[in-house]
């Protein structure tokens, strides 16, 4: 999971001003196609995990370790539907991406 978590972190670092005013495709995961989440784990410590969206930019980390034909896993990338409310998330990528709109705005002018 480094590996994607690395991979987010420098997609979100190689976007432009003019890429932050521009309307993301999907509110859910900002067009990364990967969304982080914490839980608690079993052993009581809170561990980062990674779902994939459901929009088109997820579908690069589609991972079903049992369908896999050779080295069968239990292993896969769940869905950000199984893990949490999208819409919830949606919304709260908007309101932020809505407050970074308008700041980028007002520095311009």
């Amino acid at each position: 999971m480094q590996g994607i978590a690395e991979r987010v972190e420098e997609l979100q670092k190689n976007k432009t001003n003019e890429e932050d005013k521009k309307q993301p495709k999907c509110f859910i995961c900002m067009d990364t196609g990967i969304i982080l989440y914490k839980r608690i784990t079993s052993f009581g410590y809170e561990a980062e995990y990674a779902a994939r969206c459901t929009c088109s930019a997820g579908n690069q980390y589609i991972y079903e370790g049992r369908e896999c034909k050779d080295h069968k896993s239990e292993y896969r990338i769940a869905t950000i539907d199984e893990v949490l409310d999208k819409y919830e998330l949606a919304q709260n990528n908007f309101q932020q991406w809505i407050a970074k709109s308008r700041e980028a705005t007002n520095h311009e002018g």
